[in-house]
Formats: structure tokens, sequence, C-alpha cells
């Protein structure tokens, strides 16, 4: 029991200096470390959540141009979190964002296209940058495109393109896409598969912008 005290103690001391060292970083202005604070502050794992204090610190980070901090600004706005809800200045932050290479940015886009957030909703864009964001890489706008074109709810169903989409979303780590991609495998034939399969290594070496 003392010794698993001891441990305690000593996990407890070392969560603290890396805390002071990331603090100490972020004051002396280093962009990573002033993105992770302003996360910490914001998830309470410094302190109490703190949105303006965590608001401060992804303001700076953004300065210094990190895309991250600008998507995290941009969810800020999105959802009324430590600001005032702005559709516009969230989607003008998520463009930034997505410029500069974050691919939450365009999946957030997308997003808001659908939903019709500071404007009508238009599928076609929301589309565009569904699958902007999918070819860069990002798992839940992957798994989007695929249930979309699985359920023929945005697209012509696709079973071939469903596949495709839900097996890269699942392998990026995406477990909700699973059970649709064995849904979407059940409507292909082995041929098929083996041309998705194909497909999905020419994917992962994609870069759509």
């Amino acid at each position: 029991m003392k010794g698993f005290l001891a441990a305690l103690v000593l996990l407890a001391a070392g969560q603290a200096w890396a805390d002071d060292e990331t603090q100490a970083r972020a004051r002396a202005g280093d962009m990573a470390a002033q993105l992770r604070l302003g996360r910490l502050i914001a998830d309470g794992g410094v302190q109490p959540a703190d949105p303006a204090a965590a608001i401060r610190w992804f303001k700076l980070a953004a300065e210094q141009g990190s895309a991250e901090a600008l998507y995290e600004l941009g969810m800020a706005h999105l959802r009324g979190w430590g600001v005032e809800r702005d559709n516009a200045a969230a989607r003008k932050l998520f463009t930034d964002a997505w410029t500069k290479g974050d691919a939450g940015g365009a999946y957030q886009l997308g997003l808001m296209e659908r939903r019709g957030l500071g404007s009508k909703p238009d599928l076609a864009a929301s589309l565009q940058w569904l699958t902007r964001a999918a070819f860069a890489g990002h798992a839940l706008a992957q798994a989007r495109l695929g249930i979309d074109h699985l359920e023929g709810t945005r697209t012509p169903i696709d079973a071939f393109e469903a596949y495709i989409w839900l097996k890269l979303a699942s392998q990026a780590g995406a477990g909700a896409a699973r059970e649709p991609m064995r849904r979407a495998a059940a409507l292909l034939t082995p041929e098929r598969i083996v041309a998705a399969e194909a497909e999905i290594l020419k994917r992962k070496s994609s870069v759509f912008r």
C-alpha cells in the first residue's frame, strides 16, 4: 500500500512538473506549448476549466501560425464556448485552419454547409469540403462520406466508394466505420473488393487540396 501511495505521489509530481514546464515554455513564446496549455486548461487538466484563459493561449498560438489553434478557436465560436457564438467567425477560422493544413477545418466546414450554419444548407459544398478532409486523412470525414455513399442520403448509392472510405476511416481509428464497412463489402463481388483495396492504397498516398 505504501508503495502504491508513493507511486501516486511521484506520478502527481511528474504531472505537475510537466505542466510547469509547459507553462514556462508557453510564456516564453513556444507555439506548441501554447497550444498544449490551451488544451490542458480547456480540459481542466491544469486547473478548473477556464474558457477565457484557454482562448487566450489559443490566440497566441494562432498568431504564430498554428493551424490547430485556429481550429480550436473555430470550435469555440461554433459552440459559443468562452466567446459569443458566431458562425461567420467560426467559418473564417476553419477556413484559415484548413489553408494552413488542418483537415479538421475542412471537416467542420463540411458539417456547417450541411447543417446550414451561417447560410442555407448546401449539400454540394458540404460534399466538397468533406471530400477534401477525407483525402487529407480525416477519419470522421472519411466515415461520413462512406455512410453517405452506402445509404444514398446525399449521393447515389455506391457500395464501391462506400467500402473504400469506410475502410480508410476504420484503419484511421474510426471504430463506428467498421459495421457499415461490412455492409458495403456484402454488396460487392470479390473482384470489386480487390479493386477497392487497390484504390485504398492509392488514396492513402494522395493529397487533395
